[in-house]
């Protein structure tokens, strides 16, 4: 019956990560020490080191868990939406309230990468799979023919987290607020389906908007070419 009782080395694994995340967010990367941890986990520090050898090992299990429970997430926002664009939409309202939710921890993260024995990089394996979360439902959309033929699937990336990170930090610097996160998603769903949707599915508005706007720009052109009239205008 003891043996029943005794916590699992995952479970262990689970409370010093838990442990370590709380003492990391208050007192930072440089001030966390692994005695604190192992008491806020509930275990001897020598007992730590048996999973984590260091700090920065365990930095780095904390920046993993964080990865993986956003990587789950993000694929959860997805089961539910059966348009396409309803999931590129699912999935850009998952990372920008994810954003601001874990907000201090992500902080954490930016920080500690200059902090003595991290490497730039270090976390890019657990970023990766989180990606491919996106990088999979572009793939889908090329394949079906919901993204133009010929997208870059990079560029696409950079610009969808690029504008949702850029978008959480002005919305933490005025207070979380949900019309801002509305409008932020919105905004960047018009851009994306106008950029990268294949013109045979885009909406009628938008091929009438995207036409006029090509016309006006092609009339722009000429009109530079042709260079002022006979009134000097």
């Amino acid at each position: 019956m003891a043996n029943a009782r005794r916590p699992s080395g995952e479970a262990r694994e689970s409370a010093i990560i838990a442990a370590a995340t709380a003492i990391y967010l208050e007192s930072g990367y440089a001030g966390a020490k692994m005695s604190e941890i192992a008491k806020r986990a509930g275990i001897a520090e020598g007992t730590l080191y048996l999973y984590f050898r260091n700090k920065h090992a365990l930095m780095l299990g904390v920046v993993a868990e964080h990865w993986s429970e956003l990587t789950r997430g993000a694929q959860a926002s997805l089961r539910h939406q059966r348009g396409y664009f309803e999931r590129v939409e699912a999935l850009a309202r998952y990372h920008l309230t994810s954003m601001i939710e874990k907000w201090k921890l992500i902080e954490l993260g930016f920080s500690i990468r200059y902090q003595p024995g991290i490497k730039v990089g270090d976390d890019l394996d657990f970023k990766r799979a989180y990606t491919a979360v996106f990088d999979e439902l572009i793939e889908n959309g090329l394949a079906v023919g919901h993204i133009e033929p010929g997208t870059e699937i990079p560029f696409m990336r950079d610009q969808f987290y690029g504008t949702l990170e850029y978008a959480a930090r002005t919305i933490m610097l005025h207070g979380a607020r949900k019309p801002d996160m509305d409008l932020a998603i919105e905004q960047l769903m018009h851009t994306f389906k106008r950029s990268y949707a294949a013109t045979e599915i885009m909406p009628a508005a938008d091929q009438v908007t995207s036409l006029s706007e090509r016309l006006e720009t092609a009339i722009a052109r000429l009109e530079a070419l042709a260079g002022p009239g006979e009134d000097g205008a």
